[in-house]
């Protein structure tokens, strides 16, 4: 049996939040001209913040990725053996 689990906010706050985030986003491309990758983490820490995601599970996944660099090296570079078969 799995516990049922609420959600923090509402689907309409949340929706607000991601139309918030894109336009801070762009503007923050675009006049401020602050370079996109700063932009993209700036936006994502808060709106992780405002949709009340706890600050320790926010940061590992920033400085870490979601994979390892290793696999997602192999996931566009072909192998030295693909190219032996060309």
């Amino acid at each position: 049996m799995t516990e049922e689990v609420e959600p923090a906010l509402s689907t309409g706050w949340l929706l607000l939040i991601l139309v918030a985030a894109v336009a801070v986003l762009l503007f923050l491309i675009m006049k401020v001209r602050l370079h996109a990758f700063l932009a993209l983490i700036v936006v994502s820490l808060v709106t992780a913040l405002a949709t009340r995601i706890p600050v320790p599970d926010v940061v590992p996944p920033l400085s870490k990725g979601s994979a390892p660099r290793s696999a997602a090296w192999r996931c566009w570079w072909p192998s030295a053996r693909s190219w032996a078969a060309y």
